[in-house]
């Protein structure tokens, strides 16, 4: 992720003994990395304790870059951490954390290592854990995008089964394929890494076919380098579209007519990364992905 707002991606990494690392990327090659160091929070450096688990996500929508950490010790706290940004995008100012709660508890995963993501297209971000059990826990958030709010969980599942690598996993969400849905790619604690596709449902005859009160949105192309071609299947308008970067910030709004339209925006501005469209019309809502390359 570009977590310095300089227009190139960086890395943020967790490690063994809890603490968080940043290296800040210094030109366009793969080994252009300077380390700075490791993360504080209220000028002490932030400790898990073991295994720490990092997403840099802005989990407000301040468009600040905030961290999500989960503790991944087998006997740790099982609490994941939230560090909010009070700083700028480019100088990032961590003070005390809250823990992510859950029905209005403290969140309880043992060795939690999440990932956040709106793993159901509904346009707010959900909460997404690994687990030392081996099983991938999902959280549906059912406040706001800006305020996230979770009640229960469910395990998620591959052919009707819920999904259980041998231990301790590390999910990453993305659509691998790009085919316009997210995918998971699963690490373990064995090194093995599993690939689960997301599944499409029907045939490319069929979605032709699809009648014209549908409402869906697809890229008309994915990847792109200089615009984005959404293709609008609607009976009417108008349609409200927004844009947000990985990292959950939106990038762009705009509202275009529908009728079966094809919205075009340019990209040229935009950062290198996978983007989420979320479309709005009337009580309906569609998403798809699409990634800038160039």
């Amino acid at each position: 992720m570009d977590f310095n707002n300089d227009g190139m991606l960086d890395i943020v990494v967790g490690e063994r003994y809890g603490y968080i690392h940043y290296f800040r990327r210094t030109g366009p090659g793969i080994n252009d990395l300077t380390a700075e160091g490791k993360i504080t929070a209220n000028g002490t450096i932030i400790d898990t304790g073991y295994n720490s688990a990092p997403v840099v996500v802005d989990w407000n929508n301040d468009g600040l870059l905030d961290i999500v950490v989960g503790d991944g010790y087998y006997g740790g706290s099982r609490k994941t951490r939230i560090y909010l940004n009070s700083g700028t995008t480019s100088s990032h100012v961590f003070t005390n954390y809250t823990f992510l709660q859950n029905s209005g508890s403290d969140m309880q995963v043992q060795s939690c290592m999440p990932d956040v993501y709106d793993l159901n297209g509904d346009g707010k971000k959900d909460f997404i854990a690994g687990m030392e059990s081996g099983y991938l826990y999902y959280y549906e958030n059912v406040g706001t995008d800006a305020a996230p709010v979770f009640s229960g969980y469910e395990r998620l599942q591959s052919n009707g089964v819920d999904i259980k690598i041998r231990r301790a996993t590390r999910v990453t969400i993305s659509d691998w394929n790009n085919d316009g849905h997210p995918d998971l790619v699963v690490g373990e604690h064995d090194g093995y890494v599993t690939l689960f596709l997301a599944a499409t449902t029907g045939t490319s005859e069929s979605q032709e076919a699809t009648p014209v009160d549908v409402f869906r949105v697809e890229p008309v192309e994915n990847p792109v380098t200089d615009s984005f071609q959404i293709k609008l299947i609607c009976s009417d308008g108008p349609v409200s579209i927004a844009i947000y970067d990985s990292m959950g910030r939106m990038a762009k709004s705009f509202t275009v007519s529908g009728q079966s339209d094809i919205a075009v925006l340019s990209a040229e501005s935009m950062a290198v990364g996978v983007y989420t469209v979320v479309a709005t019309h009337g009580g309906s809502m569609s998403s798809c992905r699409v990634v800038v390359t160039r």
